[in-house]
């Protein structure tokens, strides 16, 4: 079922490339923080899929550009229709439930959270997609210049996660992964550690993840 979703985000390349770095910060920092990298990886991975939904007008996947993602997943408020549509859909598939609330936050600052793991997590997912999106406008960065990019959003994120975040950054092995993802190398051996962690789907799913499929083959064209 992951490697599908997977499959799905990589033929939309800007959206791919986002998500993956997403997904692999995700699990990165809550690893650092002792928690579940796993429910982290799979939450970054999907935390955008309401941009493909059709809503507002016909978007056709090909006209999904960096700075579509971009100006669409703009912080602001709290709540973004990508959310509410990412949270839905997500909860209509069984062994994606416990996402569901996570992608609905992901852009909820720490002051409207407590600090459960839910709420931690949705947290991490909201600084490493502002990572990604600094990365996607500004190419070959420093983590210094990232850091200093997102000290303008600090109150936004629980102190812990921009810590943590900040530890993970330093690493040359993640600037090297996020570089590569963002590069457009195959990211498969990256994700499959996790890919093999997360939950095994049976024939329910299956029709279930069919059924979201079929919303995104339906932005694929104009027909």
């Amino acid at each position: 079922m992951i490697q599908m979703l997977i499959n799905l985000l990589k033929t939309i390349p800007s959206l791919g490339r986002h998500s993956f770095q997403v997904a692999f910060l995700s699990a990165q920092i809550a690893e650092k923080m002792n928690l579940d990298s796993n429910v982290s990886f799979l939450s970054g991975l999907i935390h955008d899929l309401g941009l493909i939904l059709p809503y507002e007008g016909k978007t056709l996947l090909d006209e999904i550009d960096d700075t579509f993602v971009i100006v669409r997943d703009t912080p602001g408020k709290p709540l973004h229709l990508h959310s509410i549509l990412g949270s839905f859909i997500t909860d209509y598939v069984e062994k994606l439930k416990p996402i569901s609330p996570i992608v609905l936050k992901h852009h909820f600052p720490a002051s409207y959270l407590d600090k459960t793991e839910e709420n931690l997590i949705s947290n991490i997912v909201f600084i490493s997609d502002q990572v990604s999106r600094y990365t996607m406008v500004n190419l070959d960065v420093s983590p210094r210049d990232i850091l200093i990019a997102l000290e303008d959003m600090k109150s936004f994120f629980f102190p812990e996660v921009f810590e943590a975040c900040r530890e993970v950054l330093n690493m040359e092995f993640v600037q090297w992964q996020l570089e590569n993802i963002l590069a457009g190398y195959d990211v498969t051996d990256l994700l499959n550690d996790h890919v093999r962690n997360c939950p095994d789907c049976d024939k329910k799913d299956l029709i279930q993840i069919g059924k979201i499929v079929s919303f995104i083959v339906d932005t694929k064209s104009e027909f």
